[in-house]
């Protein structure tokens, strides 16, 4: 009896495990979604490279997914059928739509699409619909787990955080000091943030996050020869949900991840309203014969992806 109960048990784990799995692919690109665990976006292949860190390397802290800004209005963890609830799966050719099955205490109801544009570019979009009886103001905030190892590139912009915010523990908000100096490269003005394999904490600080105030809407990472470019509506740090900064860099202090993430404007939402937010993801093979430096990438960016004409 105890191996047949052990026995039926591994099969509706790997049942539901197998339920879980969704895969989009075309061309060069795969994707594979668990539509059962907050439509996470588990992997994405780039001819046949994985880019993400997926739950093969971390059980909890895995893919990519979206959460409402900011995170002062729920803390710790995030909203429950947003972020780990079972979404009503469809999928067509190159494409696929999911949407949230709210608590009765959700006020949110959150529809994320995938679709896979060409063989170096897919689209995300993210639909918050208001299904609360009051209005409901919040951020789109998209959050990306990578491997450490690699190189976090993205335009700086030019405003900066109140004194207040700066104050909180293990965060490095965008202020002018020696710290961020040592972040941006002056000659092209941005972020050159190496990530080194191993490391607990944002290069030359002891912080593990950085808000930040981006321009130009783009923040790429490069690692193991491949560039992912995530492209967004720039925005305002004035606009941007409070605590919280336009792109945002974690790197875990004990786990092999980083996290790039960026925010949308922080709105009102009347009931029954929904607000739409797309992020395009470009994925190219670096040229392994070009500088791995903030001008040479960005030059790069410039030229391969028409971040300004979504």
């Amino acid at each position: 009896m105890i191996n047949l109960y052990i026995l039926l048990s591994f099969l509706a784990f790997s049942n539901h495990k197998k339920v879980e799995d969704k895969v989009i692919e075309h061309g060069k690109i795969r994707i594979e979604v668990k539509a059962n665990v907050g439509a996470r976006l588990n992997q994405l292949y780039f001819d046949n490279i994985p880019l993400l860190v997926s739950d093969k390397e971390q059980e909890e802290y895995y893919g990519s997914t979206w959460w409402p800004s900011p995170q002062r209005d729920w803390h710790w963890p995030p909203p429950k059928s947003i972020d780990e609830g079972a979404y009503h799966y469809k999928q067509s050719a190159t494409s696929a739509k999911m949407t949230s099955s709210p608590l009765k205490t959700s006020d949110l109801r959150l529809t994320k699409g995938i679709e896979i544009i060409n063989d170096h570019k897919v689209r995300f979009t993210y639909e918050a619909e208001n299904i609360g009886k009051e209005n409901k103001t919040f951020g789109h905030w998209e959050i990306t787990r990578l491997a450490k190892g690699g190189r976090v590139i993205f335009p700086a912009g030019s405003a900066f955080g109140d004194a207040e915010f700066a104050t909180f523990p293990g965060l490095l908000y965008f202020k002018k000091d020696k710290n961020t100096e040592k972040l941006i490269n002056p000659s092209v003005d941005c972020f050159d943030i190496p990530i080194k394999k191993g490391c607990g904490t944002i290069p030359h600080t002891d912080k593990t996050k950085l808000l930040a105030d981006g321009q130009d809407g783009w923040a790429a990472y490069l690692n193991d020869g491949i560039l992912l470019v995530k492209s967004f509506e720039n925005t305002e740090i004035d606009r941007l949900a409070p605590t919280q900064g336009e792109v945002e860099l974690f790197v875990n202090p004990d786990l092999d991840f980083i996290e790039l993430e960026e925010h949308g404007a922080y709105q009102t939402v009347a009931p029954e309203q929904t607000s739409t937010w797309t992020v395009d993801w470009y994925m190219y093979k670096y040229p392994s014969n070009m500088p791995q430096d903030a001008a040479s990438i960005k030059a790069f960016v410039e030229k391969n992806i028409k971040v300004n004409n979504l």
